[in-house]
């Protein structure tokens, strides 16, 4: 027979093809955990502001949004709905998708849209979505996380997941409950929206919970928001895409940035210039803090003298804010006056402006206020103070039948023989007033009245 090796010298070997055996092992590991680390961004409302003919592309922070998310370096891009303005116009509905997709090539990578209302709902728009992007609802996978996006603009059953739809996410659900994670994408938030909350909660939230999805994101409401979370599942609005903002708390440009690793996710709110959490906005904050905010009057102002205008806001959020309330003179003879108050975690503030008014009463001055965190406007909204006129010569020279228009007044009343002329709180209304005869009981006095 042949001669035996050394003992000392199998052992060495041995040693050797165990460790080879150990390192490929644990290469092997290091990389599917690597392939397990990775991130996407979520946006919402990128259409923009206008969907007439002269506004064809994104929002105007659609692109920047793009390339403040590109920083932290995202596999793909979801937008979560209302990626066009819309138009019943076949022609004009190409032009907007040309120019989404020419916004869309600067993304950090693949593009996937989920319909909105905008995008996909009615003849035109549903027809140029089939040709432009195919299935209305759909899913994927990118290694263990496993990818879904819903349709809320569908035409067989609006307002909730049902239908073929529903039977396509529960097959979906069941074939992939083996993943390590999975998200949802919707345009509308349909569990908050009251006519289909309810089918929401009975058919769709009873699947995501079982097969444990880790966040629904919907695209539809205008700034952020996070609602409660249920049976572990969180559920976010994303529409700060680049779309007009309307006043509200959390109505500030964002995107979401998912961070997927093995030892779980991580959601961080991407505004212009700071970085947030994924609560920097509840829905109770915003609730909380429209119930906070009170609009004080100017009282019975009079040309040539001193008024004043408090604005008392609240702070809901988990961190420092502050409040800046200003008076801009515009059109009008007020002075002008501004004012910032601190508000701590939970604190209230108030900002009193003086003015004084000049030798016309009406236009009253804009008003304007902002609240701001970091250095990110999260609420940013207009007023006109509601004034109280007390100087008759305002209408001595009204006779019956004459009217004349009033900016800004939406109310007449009168105290002690004298007439006051009210300014809506929000200075939207202008509308033609006239001399009448007031009604039975009116003491054959003559009244301001409101026309058209």
């Amino acid at each position: 027979g042949g001669a035996a090796l050394p003992l000392a010298g199998g052992r060495e070997t041995m040693s050797r093809i165990g460790a080879a055996v150990l390192a490929l092992w644990l290469a092997a590991g290091a990389a599917e955990a690597e392939n397990a680390r990775f991130s996407f961004a979520v946006l919402g409302r990128v259409r923009p502001s206008d969907s007439g003919r002269d506004a064809i592309g994104p929002g105007a922070g659609f692109v920047d949004l793009l390339r403040r998310a590109a920083a932290s370096h995202p596999e793909f891009v979801v937008v979560a709905g209302e990626a066009v303005g819309g138009s019943a116009e076949p022609d004009l509905l190409e032009l907007q998708w040309d120019a989404f997709e020419r916004a869309a090539a600067r993304a950090p990578g693949a593009v996937r849209v989920v319909p909105g209302t905008r995008d996909a709902a009615g003849g035109a728009a549903a027809a140029a979505w089939e040709r432009r992007r195919g299935a209305r609802f759909f899913s994927w996978d990118r290694g263990p996380v496993h990818f879904i996006a819903l349709d809320s603009a569908q035409a067989d059953s609006p307002g909730a997941i049902a239908g073929a739809q529903l039977a396509w996410l529960r097959a979906d659900l069941e074939k992939t409950s083996g993943v390590a994670r999975t998200f949802v994408f919707i345009h509308r938030p349909l569990w908050e929206a009251e006519a289909s909350s309810t089918a929401w909660t009975r058919d769709v939230h009873p699947l995501l919970a079982a097969r444990r999805v880790d966040a629904v994101f919907a695209g539809a409401r205008p700034g952020f928001v996070r609602y409660p979370d249920r049976d572990g599942v969180r559920y976010l609005d994303t529409g700060g895409g680049g779309a007009e903002l309307p006043p509200g708390l959390g109505g500030f440009p964002h995107a979401v940035l998912v961070s997927v690793a093995p030892g779980g996710v991580k959601l961080t709110v991407l505004g212009e210039r700071d970085e947030w959490p994924a609560d920097v906005v509840t829905a109770a904050a915003a609730e909380a803090y429209e119930r906070a905010l009170k609009i004080g009057t100017a009282g019975r102002a009079r040309t040539g003298e001193p008024a004043s205008v408090a604005v008392t806001l609240r702070n809901p959020l988990a961190g420092p804010a502050r409040a800046t309330v200003a008076l801009d003179r515009e059109d009008s003879t007020w002075t002008a006056d501004r004012g910032t108050v601190a508000l701590p975690p939970g604190g209230t503030g108030t900002v009193t402006l003086r003015t004084r008014v000049g030798s016309r009463l009406f236009p009253a001055p804009r008003g304007r206020i902002t609240f701001t965190a970091g250095n990110t406007v999260l609420d940013a909204r207009e007023f006109t103070p509601e004034v109280e006129a007390s100087n008759p010569g305002l209408i001595d020279d009204f006779e019956d039948g004459d009217t004349t228009n009033l900016t800004g007044m939406t109310g007449v009343s009168s105290s002690s023989g004298q007439w006051y002329l009210k300014v809506d709180a929000e200075g939207a209304s202008t509308g033609e007033l006239g001399v009448e005869e007031a009604g039975p009981g009116g003491g054959g006095h003559k009244a301001l009245r409101m026309r058209g």
